[in-house]
């Protein structure tokens, strides 16, 4: 891939050997801040993260750069105040609904 910086061209190349993939997964996450109001309210859910590394070479100077991707997936506890909230939301609006979808 091409990039122009200060009138340069820069040539990156984002290839190299497997950085490898790692996942964390927090079972039981809780916490409560300012918006839970009564001492039964908190935020509660897992976390399943994920980092993917790779290195990006830039050709024209041979420097590397090791870089990496993360993704978050938080699934809600069935007390998680916020999941209840937005029920409690949602039951207010008529027509508003969850939609089953897929990932692909």
């Amino acid at each position: 891939k091409q990039t122009e910086k200060d009138g340069r061209i820069i040539d990156r190349v984002y290839s190299s050997p497997c950085r490898g993939m790692y996942v964390s997964y927090n079972e039981d996450i809780e916490y409560r801040d300012y918006r839970c109001l009564d001492a039964s309210e908190a935020y509660r859910f897992s976390l399943l993260r994920i980092l993917i590394g790779y290195q990006i070479t830039f050709k024209n100077r041979g420097v590397h750069s090791a870089k990496g991707e993360g993704i978050d997936l938080s699934i809600e506890k069935k007390r998680d105040i916020k999941r209840l909230r937005k029920l409690r939301w949602e039951r207010e609006k008529p027509g508003i609904e969850w939609k089953r979808a897929t990932l692909t």
